[in-house]
């Protein structure tokens, strides 16, 4: 369980924090994002939020402010991108994120269950 996350997370206190943030992703789902997100280091990635918005991912970094269960993900950071034109430099939160793709096959790598709570 990653640093400031409270441990002893009640099902009550992650519903109350699902709705605060207006999200259906859990502190778990917030872990899986940024796991797969790193995996995907240099290959292309799709990223939908919940607001219909997709972002165009090549590499990542992110961190946590303090006692924010939810990630900030700054988006094609490297100096080693060169196709800024399809890999602009951007920024989200972790609870913004409907699913992810991967825009060749068009696999969806991974789904926030919308119907979860």
């Amino acid at each position: 369980m990653k640093e400031g996350l409270p441990k002893n997370l009640s099902e009550a206190d992650l519903k109350e924090l699902c709705e605060r943030e207006k999200t259906f992703v859990t502190p778990k789902d917030d872990l899986r994002i940024i796991e797969l997100l790193n995996e995907r280091n240099g290959i292309p990635t799709n990223v939908h939020l919940v607001d219909g918005v997709v972002r165009h991912v090549i590499d990542i970094g992110w961190g946590y402010d303090q006692d924010d269960p939810y990630a900030h993900v700054s988006t094609n950071v490297s100096p080693g991108v060169e196709d800024t034109e399809s890999f602009p430099f951007d920024f989200f939160f972790t609870y913004s994120v409907a699913k992810i793709t991967d825009p060749e096959s068009g696999e969806t790598l991974l789904q926030i269950d919308q119907n979860a709570r």
